[in-house]
């Protein structure tokens, strides 16, 4: 199987204020490219596109090419869950969304410590193990974005046959997510890996210039996108790496360095993840555009995209422009000043970010 994944969290929309408006035709393009080049790992779940992502892949993919052509990746979101009863309510609802009768791969998804104790309490190792046994589940996983610690809790009681971890060449030695020491545990567990945000929600794609200028000397001829690819994809154990690809020009330079994958070298491995440094000193804000932080917010405020244009402005300058991107944004979203402070989106930031307090920061930057 080749290493490239398709996430489908981040797919091209009519209307970039509308998580739920995916653009059918290009969606339906990019899909078809991508099986045409031999490329067949699709990534969804449950809340992705506010629910449209299951259905877009139920709609372009199970609708319209064999089955055995393409393997999907689904997610059972341990939060949703109350009561056992609400294990097989959800579960029969992907299945009905995608129109599939099984899962290559099915996750429980964004699992802590906390949210593992949860599902063994209401009996979702159970559940897969006897859906596996019946054919509806081909291999158990599950997605993780908390602490080594906690993930070595996990699979010191359960080790399942794939796990998904964020793994960057930023976030290697980050004390906010530890991708090594992830990483070294999973192999120490004998797991195989798959590979989200391996260019950190977009970020690694577009860097700072001096980060550029050091990965051209690292990885010549390659695009900054490409070199934090295949530092993701050279890693011991990684089975796949996820690409949430919004564009058929995005899809297309993949592709390309992807079809004949040819891993890094160690020499090459320890001089990217050495750039943590160099990226701290630019980034301010390390937010990765997950968007779990959105739907609980009261006032409706667009966290992600204004921490971006916050970042943005703080490495490329050019504050009237940023301004203004804030400024129509704000225009159907909360600005960053209505902030409550609740904190219903620092419980699900998966980077453990102080939105409340960057919050203000922004605010004070942009609401003038």
């Amino acid at each position: 199987m080749k290493k490239l994944g398709f996430g489908t969290m981040r797919l091209p929309l009519t209307d970039r204020n509308d998580p739920a408006s995916v653009d059918v035709k290009t969606t339906a393009e990019m899909f078809d490219r991508y099986l045409a080049e031999g490329f067949t790992y699709f990534d969804t779940a449950y809340f992705y596109h506010k629910g449209r992502s299951e259905s877009v892949i139920g709609d372009l993919l199970v609708k319209r090419h064999p089955r055995e052509s393409f393997t999907i990746t689904d997610k059972l979101p341990i939060d949703f869950l109350h009561e056992k009863s609400d294990v097989q309510r959800i579960y029969g609802e992907q299945k009905q969304r995608l129109g599939t009768e099984y899962f290559d791969w099915y996750f429980m998804h964004a699992i802590s410590r906390e949210r593992f104790d949860t599902a063994k309490e209401l009996g979702v190792l159970d559940f897969l193990a006897k859906k596996k046994e019946e054919g509806e589940i081909r291999r158990i996983g599950f997605s993780f974005h908390g602490k080594p610690e906690e993930l070595e809790y996990i699979l010191s009681d359960y080790v399942p046959e794939l796990v998904q971890i964020q793994l960057n060449y930023y976030d290697w030695f980050d004390s906010g997510v530890e991708s090594s020491k992830l990483h070294d545990i999973a192999v120490k567990h004998g797991v195989q890996l798959s590979i989200m945000e391996p260019l950190r929600g977009g970020a690694l794609a577009s860097p700072p210039q001096e980060v550029k200028e050091a990965l051209a000397g690292i990885v010549p001829g390659a695009s900054p996108a490409e070199a934090g690819i295949r530092f993701a994809a050279s890693m011991e154990n990684v089975m796949i790496v996820l690409s949430g690809m919004s564009s058929m020009d995005q899809l297309t330079e993949n592709m390309a360095y992807m079809k004949d994958f040819k891993p890094l070298s160690k020499e090459q491995l320890d001089k990217m993840a050495a750039l943590n440094t160099l990226l701290d000193s630019c980034t301010r804000i390390k937010c990765t555009a997950c968007r779990y932080c959105v739907d609980g917010c009261p006032m409706k405020i667009a966290i992600p995209e204004y921490f971006e244009l916050y970042n943005k402005s703080e490495i490329f300058g050019m504050r009237m422009a940023f301004t203004g991107k804030y400024k129509k944004l704000s225009e159907t979203h909360g600005k960053a000043k209505d902030c409550l402070s609740c904190g219903a989106c620092e419980q699900v930031c998966t980077q453990g970010l102080p939105i409340s307090s960057l919050m203000a920061e922004v605010s004070a930057k942009f609401d003038k």
